[in-house]
């Protein structure tokens, strides 16, 4: 038998939900309390009051529109409410929701999930705290799922995610690299007002909409999530002025052009979702430079290795024991290499084993004339 799951969509009260384990734990608005009949989910639990239960309902409802790939990204991507839990004696009244567990490859620890807020710190302080840093190839790879996931959430769902920060998203690195989102529950309808979706939190604060949250505002927010993971620094500003000092090095003119139109356009200017996407699977290169990934489908497979294309690519050998013959290469003349033949008994055959024979024994020779040149002064002088 599998593990029993709470049936999607439907209307609950708390008493349906069974035993409740311990708090998991708690923030400003709400806590995430176990259920222990339904391992692989939990019960967000509202401290003050949250969306709406006709809100809250739209949005349960989201999965059962799509087809069943993408319904399967959105489970993947993020912890999509699953029922909207009321008040027994006041059906009017939301107190929680029922989410889906956090995949354990999203948790450093067991208890301690992987922010975002990690991601944004340079690596020695990744080191401290104590967290592996990702490769720049990992990084990059997170920031393209970020990307993905909020042009999946604004075309195909039609929705505002409003309150991106550092807490709302959670990755990993390795073989897989992803993002995986949470607090879903304050995104809202694009183009309609809701008090949830306007909530923003310190430091994310589009400039241009400070009190609402927008199609717009999300792309602003994109844009400071991914600069601040490149530039891995978790509270700077993408200004004018500053982005090429701090991205300059570490990425192509594409990426630095998004920052930069993010930092300076107007209201409905900035980079969408899907320009950011784009630019970067350019940066990360052909591996994953086709229009894909989970918001548009498979990416391209890697070029199949073939004897061809080893060749192709295989350098020439070097020599490891330089020739004794020290002309330039430049002005020594090409031979052409054949098969081996013997020499026959030609003049240059033999003066080539004389000179031989002398560098073999040049010292015996040398030791014996300068002997004999001796006796022969040696004679001269006592008169022989």
């Amino acid at each position: 038998m599998g593990t029993p799951t709470i049936p999607r969509n439907e209307l609950l009260v708390p008493a349906d939900l069974g035993a409740f384990g311990p708090v998991l734990a708690t923030g400003g608005q709400a806590e995430i309390v176990e259920l222990t009949e339904h391992p692989t989910q939990v019960f967000k639990r509202y401290i003050t009051p949250g969306p709406t239960v006709a809100g809250a309902r739209d949005l349960v409802a989201v999965p059962a529109g799509l087809n069943a790939a993408d319904a399967r990204r959105l489970d993947e991507w993020a912890a999509w409410p699953r029922n909207p839990v009321v008040d027994a004696q006041d059906r009017r009244r939301l107190v929680g929701l029922v989410l889906p567990r956090i995949p354990t490859s999203f948790y450093r620890s067991p208890g301690d999930p992987r922010e975002m807020e990690v991601l944004l710190c340079d690596d020695s302080r990744m080191r401290n705290i104590p967290c592996e840093p990702p490769s720049w190839r990992d990084r990059l790879t997170i920031a393209l799922d970020c990307a993905e996931y909020l042009a999946f959430v604004h075309r195909l769902l039609g929705l505002v995610v409003g309150d991106i920060n550092y807490r709302n998203e959670l990755w990993r690195a390795g073989r897989e690299p992803r993002s995986y989102w949470i607090d879903c529950d304050s995104y809202r309808i694009a183009n309609t007002t809701s008090s949830a979706a306007s909530i923003t939190s310190p430091g994310w604060c589009d400039p241009r909409s400070p009190r609402a949250s927008s199609v717009d505002s999300d792309h602003y927010k994109l844009a400071l999530l991914i600069y601040r993971m490149l530039v891995q620094h978790p509270t700077i500003e993408p200004r004018p002025d500053r982005v090429g000092v701090h991205l300059g090095d570490k990425v192509g003119k594409a990426v630095l052009d998004c920052a930069h139109e993010a930092a300076t356009a107007g209201r409905g200017g900035r980079p969408e979702a899907t320009r950011w996407a784009d630019v970067l699977r350019t940066e990360l290169g052909p591996i994953t430079a086709a229009p894909a990934g989970r918001c548009h489908g498979t990416r391209r497979p890697r070029p199949a290795i073939t004897i061809a294309n080893l060749k192709s690519q295989r350098r020439p050998a070097i020599p490891l024991i330089p020739a004794r013959n020290t002309t330039s290469s430049l002005t020594r003349p090409v031979v052409a290499v054949g098969p081996a033949t013997a020499p026959g008994p030609t003049s240059r055959t033999t003066h080539t084993s004389l000179r031989r024979w002398f560098r073999r024994h040049w010292g015996p020779t040398v030791a014996v004339i300068a002997a004999a040149v001796a006796l022969v002064v040696l004679g001269f002088t006592i008169g022989w």
